[in-house]
């Protein structure tokens, strides 16, 4: 029997599950874990998608849109998250629970004491943070394998015609009305350019912007502002791993190097994706499991196909703690 309202919250039977995912998460492990919340999304036998990037569509479907990149910070993400509400038993709760403290920007990490001060707990929603940046991803790759695939099919084309059929396509092409292959792979890198910049720089800003409120209340302030705020070489740093040169004002609202590190996990989850890495569901949860959660990352055994990621992944902890360490950010 389906809980009515549920059922009235949520018409959207994925929705509706995902939601039941993170109440059965609280009742068996006696509070809340949004990340285990996440990794049991990719594991459901009711949630749409049988093959990991079908389900990893339901999931950008069910938490904002699987089109254009979008923010995922819909209604059962906040619902499940850190809500919109004006209830004083919902305030400032955390939607970041059950990930590795490197990745909740709900606390101030402290390395030495351990005990770790509130940070964001009010803008803390990391599924719909990974999830953006797995978007984000997922959108870049896949347009880049289209461009690549139409360009080896021209040329093959090319090498099998004759002279006469060579004359011809180059005529039919300088004769279309329609857009050159050409120009939409020059539109494409220039939006890959903005969804890098502005999710990068999304952490040089504050959620509320300049120009008005930020995402947490359907503003697109932060969205303009933060690919302003990336620079080129921001970018490189970002895909080179080097996110310790990056000098983030946490007293900025909602900005954290938490925040920054859940982003590149997230875009390596979403290349992953368009790569076809993952063999079945399983080895997405799986592979989330390892990176998100506090689960010894040491036990990725060597030939493990994941042992790069979580080597990687090492490496930009020791970054992360080094930035907690040094009050003058970045070295």
């Amino acid at each position: 029997m389906g809980d009515p309202k549920l059922d009235r919250l949520f018409p959207d039977k994925d929705k509706r599950r995902f939601v039941q995912l993170f109440n059965a998460t609280q009742q068996s492990q006696g509070g809340a874990n949004h990340a285990q919340t996440l990794i049991a999304a990719f594991r459901d036998s009711e949630i749409s998608g049988d093959t990991a990037r079908d389900r990893f569509l339901s999931m950008l479907r069910l938490t904002g849109g699987d089109g254009w990149p979008v923010p995922h910070f819909n209604d059962a993400v906040m619902y499940i998250g850190n809500p919109k509400s004006n209830k004083s038993s919902e305030r400032g709760r955390p939607g970041d629970l059950g990930f590795r403290r490197e990745l909740r920007d709900s606390i101030k990490f402290n390395q030495v004491s351990g005990n770790d001060d509130k940070l964001w707990p009010r803008s803390s929603n990391q599924i719909g943070h990974f999830i953006t940046a797995s978007h984000f991803a997922y959108f870049i790759r896949t347009r880049q394998q289209y461009h690549d695939t139409v360009n080896q099919r021209r040329a093959l084309l090319r090498a099998q015609a004759g002279p006469v059929m060579r004359f011809l396509i180059d005529v039919g092409e300088a004769l279309s009305h329609s857009p050159d292959q050409l120009d939409h792979e020059i539109v494409d890198a220039m939006w890959e350019n903005v969804y890098q910049r502005g999710m990068i720089g999304h952490e040089l800003v504050a959620d509320e912007g300049i120009f008005g409120s930020g995402h947490l209340t359907g503003g697109a302030s932060t969205a303009i502002e933060g690919v302003l705020a990336a620079s080129p070489s921001d970018v490189e740093n970002f895909f080179a791993g080097q996110l310790d040169r990056f000098a983030i004002d946490e007293s900025k609202a909602g900005n954290s190097y938490q925040d920054l590190l859940l982003t590149w996990a997230g875009y390596r989850f979403g290349e992953h994706m368009a790569n076809g890495k993952f063999l079945s569901r399983e080895e997405a949860a799986v592979w989330l499991e390892w990176m998100l959660t506090e689960k010894d990352l040491r036990g990725v055994v060597t030939d493990s196909r994941f042992a790069l990621d979580a080597q990687e992944m090492q490496r930009l902890f020791v970054q992360f703690r080094g930035t907690q360490a040094s009050p003058q950010g970045p070295r």
